[in-house]
Order: C-alpha cells, then sequence, then structure tokens
C-alpha cells in the first residue's frame, strides 16, 4: 500500500482501525479474530485496514510510530486518537478509543 492510498483511506473515512503486522508474526495473527469481532460490531462505522510490513515497509516507516508488531492505529477523521504496541488489553483499549471517538 502506497502513502496517498493509505492517507485516501484515512480522508474518506470517520473511524480507521490500522493493523499493521507481519504475516510471520505469531502475536499478529492472533489479532485477527479480534479484527473480525469489531467489524461484526462496528460494521461501515469502522474501517479496518491491515497492513502487511512485508508489502509495505515504506509506509510503516513513514508512520514513525510503529515500535514492535502487531501495532495498531485507530483514526478519527485523519487523526490518531489511540496507539496501541503488542495484544495485551487490546479489545479493551480499542473499544474504549472507538467509543470516546464515536462521541467527539
Amino acid at each position: 500500500m502506497s502513502s496517498s492510498e493509505f492517507n485516501r483511506i484515512l480522508v474518506s473515512n470517520k473511524l480507521v482501525l490500522v493493523d499493521i503486522g507481519s504475516k510471520y508474526c505469531g502475536a499478529c495473527k492472533k489479532v485477527k479474530p479480534v479484527l473480525e469481532t469489531l467489524r461484526q460490531e462496528n460494521g461501515e462505522a469502522l474501517k479496518i485496514v491491515e497492513v502487511e510490513l512485508e508489502e509495505s515497509p515504506a509506509l510503516i516507516a513513514s508512520l514513525k510510530t510503529v515500535t514492535s508488531f502487531p501495532y495498531l492505529i485507530v483514526y478519527k477523521d485523519g487523526k490518531p486518537v489511540l496507539k496501541k504496541a503488542g495484544i495485551k488489553d487490546l479489545k479493551i483499549e480499542i473499544d474504549q478509543a472507538l467509543a470516546k471517538a464515536k462521541v467527539l
């Protein structure tokens, strides 16, 4: 995914969840069921984008905040409202960020 595609997604959607990971990362694979649950719970209100390290290294480097994998970022109106490394308390923290973002 190019930076321009990524930016287009951010401006075209009110809420975006970006999952940054690698197909070789065991913890990254554990995020997939959480993403599916979030898709079911939020429907079209939440755009979920999965960014694969091996396919988009330049995009990931341009974000300058990715410290480990998996790394998730929730954007509201193109601005980050949550940055989360790892899977500990993942669903809880994303739910809280989405609830807060929907209220604002």
